[in-house]
């Protein structure tokens, strides 16, 4: 019992710890988004979730200026979804790796834009019913 105690207590000190890192993060770039941050935080507030804090939290500065509420949630929201809609992933869903890679609405500086949803839309037919990451690939290259 005290073997699970201890280990509860450190997981919760962990992800206090974590949390308020991300909340630092998220501060500092609210700070710094200049005369945009009410677009931000409208993000934040229409669509409360970690993604949406994640996202801001390791936006660019450019982005930070630049980001409207509208781009942000879309973004977010359209990631999620897919990343809920994956079957063939079973358990190797991994929401940091996923937040780093997946979640960003850009890879370096491609143009801001709201795009998700008509790719998700596009990509959507083709994929649908695909069991594995093979069949998905092959759907996508036919």
């Amino acid at each position: 019992m005290k073997t699970i105690s201890l280990l509860s207590l450190i997981l919760m000190l962990f992800f206090i710890h974590t949390t308020s890192i991300l909340g630092d993060h998220l501060q500092s770039a609210l700070k710094n988004s200049g005369e945009n941050r009410s677009e931000l935080e409208n993000a934040l507030t229409k669509f409360r979730s970690e993604d949406t804090n994640d996202l801001i939290a390791h936006a660019s500065q450019y982005d930070l200026v630049n980001l409207t509420a509208e781009q942000i949630v879309e973004n977010v929201m359209y990631a999620r979804k897919v990343h809920t809609a994956l079957p063939y992933l079973g358990e190797k869903k991994d929401d940091e790796l996923w937040r780093e890679w997946v979640l960003p609405h850009r890879v370096l500086d491609e143009d801001l834009e709201l795009c998700r949803g008509e790719f998700y839309d596009q990509m959507q037919p083709v994929v649908h019913g695909k069991k594995t990451t093979k069949e998905v690939a092959t759907a996508i290259h036919a």
